[in-house]
C-alpha cells in the first residue's frame, strides 16, 4: 500500500501536461479523495465513517440534522419513510437510534432551533410539509413501570 502524505506548496491543477512529468505538488484531471487547504497544501481526504450498522431495508434517510443544544449536548436526528409510507423521525442517544415519533406524511423534515423564553432552554422545531409546526424540548427518560395513576421513570 502506498503511503500518502501532506504536500506543501500546492501548485494547482494541470489538465494538459503529461501527467507522468509533473511533480507531486500538482493535481491532475481525475484526481480524487484529496483536499486543499487555505495554506496552499493538499492532503488525502479522510472520507467518512458509517454511524452504526448499515441499513439493509429500502428505507433511505430523507433528511438529517444535528442539534447542538445550549447545554452542549449533540443530538443527531434523521427522517425517513418506513415500509408503510409513514414518515419517521429518529434521534441518536448513547450510540443507539430511537424513534421519536412515526405517522408523518413523509420523512422529508426541515429542522431549526428555537429559544423558549418560558422554559429557559432551546427547543427543536420541525416541519414535514403539512400545516403543523412540531416542537420537541429534547427531553428523554427511561420508562420503568406504570400503575393506573403512576408512571415511574
Amino acid at each position: 500500500m502506498k503511503k500518502f502524505q501532506l504536500i506543501k506548496n500546492f501548485g494547482g491543477y494541470k489538465a494538459k501536461k503529461d501527467k507522468t512529468k509533473l511533480s507531486a505538488k500538482y493535481l491532475v484531471d481525475g484526481s480524487q479523495n484529496v483536499i486543499s487547504t487555505d495554506g496552499d497544501n493538499i492532503a488525502v481526504r479522510n472520507g467518512y465513517t458509517l454511524d452504526g450498522a448499515a441499513d439493509t431495508t429500502l428505507e433511505p434517510i430523507e433528511s438529517a440534522f444535528t442539534w447542538l443544544t445550549h447545554s452542549g449536548l449533540e443530538i443527531p436526528l434523521r427522517g425517513r419513510t418506513d415500509g408503510t409510507d409513514d414518515g419517521v423521525i429518529s434521534y441518536r442517544y448513547s450510540g443507539t437510534w430511537y424513534e421519536l415519533e412515526t405517522g408523518y406524511d413523509s420523512g422529508d423534515f426541515d429542522f431549526t432551533t428555537y429559544w423558549d423564553t418560558t422554559e429557559k432552554q432551546d427547543a427543536l422545531l420541525f416541519v414535514v410539509g403539512d400545516a403543523n409546526i412540531y416542537y420537541w424540548s429534547g427531553g428523554l427518560t427511561t420508562f420503568a413501570s406504570a400503575t393506573s395513576n403512576t408512571i415511574t421513570k
